[in-house]
């Protein structure tokens, strides 16, 4: 019961606050930050020039989107906020997180509220103009699953068949690919786990924060049939020409050169320990 209760709320904070290129969905969450957070940014002196002057910098994040932010025992924590802080650390700064309602036109941003945003924000190319994204730090994924011990082993032997998915929650799949299945919807990951329990469907395709969870917790249960890449790459939004990107970007490959960023991947996301693809 305490596994569907934990799919309840993740499949809650993809579906109904997933953001989307170009979109930008409202994801509702409390605006104020937290006393220690408040007192961080406000001993923070004045200061002119760009944020790279800074010793603190101010991240704003939507805290309501596990697991790359959400709120622990009062404390802002995630795979993003994990991420934010070593590079950061690389940086020698002092990063603020304040908590934000989540805003598509980084207005806040721009009017120099906060210095950078970092939200699982997807890419977005009509908004170059306005700000500067960093290098992606994230590529979705989705992961094909099924039922352990039945007769689909391949992604082949689902063609034509029927496929489960939370509503709305494949968009930034290749269409292509998905036109080899029946795909049917479903509002939660209560109703999609049901359905495959029940038969109703062969398979069901999510999105690789809620396939993580969902494997280590039931590796008894479900099969990885594959993983499938998705056309949507997050990335770190600042405001237009505040010299923070190219520090950022820079800090952001050292980490992937130095195995660093996939020791925090893998333990936001990683679920190879407890079940493998099928060969």
């Amino acid at each position: 019961m305490s596994i569907l209760i934990l799919l309840v709320f993740l499949s809650a904070s993809f579906s109904g606050c997933k953001p989307q290129s170009g979109s930008g969905e409202n994801r509702n969450t409390e605006a104020d930050a937290s006393t220690s957070q408040k007192k961080a940014i406000t001993d923070e002196p004045e200061v002119t020039g760009t944020a790279m002057e800074k010793s603190i910098l101010i991240a704003a994040s939507d805290t309501t989107f596990p697991p790359f932010e959400f709120l622990e025992d009062g404390e802002v924590v995630g795979f993003d906020i994990d991420i934010i802080n070593e590079i950061a650390t690389r940086l020698e700064k002092e990063i603020a997180i304040e908590k934000f309602h989540w805003d598509p036109e980084f207005k806040g941003l721009q009017e120099g509220e906060y210095d950078l945003v970092i939200s699982a924000v997807p890419y977005d190319e009509e908004k170059e103009t306005d700000v500067d994204f960093s290098e992606p730090y994230f590529s979705m994924k989705y992961v094909l699953i099924s039922l352990l011990g039945s007769d689909i082993t391949m992604k082949e032997e689902l063609v034509g068949k029927n496929i489960g998915t939370i509503n709305s929650g494949t968009g930034a799949v290749d269409e292509e690919y998905l036109s080899s299945f029946e795909i049917i919807e479903y509002e939660d990951a209560i109703a999609l786990l049901e359905a495959l329990k029940d038969k109703e469907i062969e398979a069901i395709l999510v999105s690789l924060p809620i396939a993580a969870n969902l494997l280590k917790e039931n590796e008894d249960i479900y099969s990885v049939i594959e993983e499938v890449p998705a056309d949507k790459d997050f990335v770190i939004v600042f405001a237009k020409d505040n010299g923070l990107k190219p520090e950022f970007d820079a800090a952001l490959k050292a980490m992937k050169d130095d195995g660093t960023y996939d020791a925090i991947f893998s333990k936001w996301f990683d679920y190879s320990s407890a079940i493998s693809i099928q060969e």
